[in-house]
């Protein structure tokens, strides 16, 4: 991967976005507090940006959230979700 004419790996990625990609969170179902569902931070490398995955199609689950899981901050998803600034081409133009 290409970032500003510099050679760039998985792990130079995840240290540019303080440990986001790859880490999973809980969000709880603001019409019932005993359901939850996990939203994990992707990075989607032919977007060259990072996405939101959410668990089960994004249905909520009965239960509590397992212990040491994060609660999902939505300014978060909103970061997230809107423009992301232009990081140049993964892409080698030899």
């Amino acid at each position: 991967m290409y970032y500003n004419g510099e050679n760039r790996n998985y792990n130079d990625l995840r240290r540019l976005h303080n440990g986001l990609i790859g880490k999973i969170f809980y969000e709880l179902d603001p019409r019932n507090e005993k359901r939850f569902r996990t939203i994990r931070v992707a990075w989607n490398a032919m977007a060259n940006k990072l996405t939101l995955q959410y668990s089960n199609e994004g249905a909520f689950i009965e239960g509590t959230p397992p212990e040491g899981m994060q609660q999902f901050n939505p300014r978060l998803r909103t970061s997230i979700n809107t423009m992301q600034p232009f990081m140049g081409t993964h892409y080698s133009h030899d």
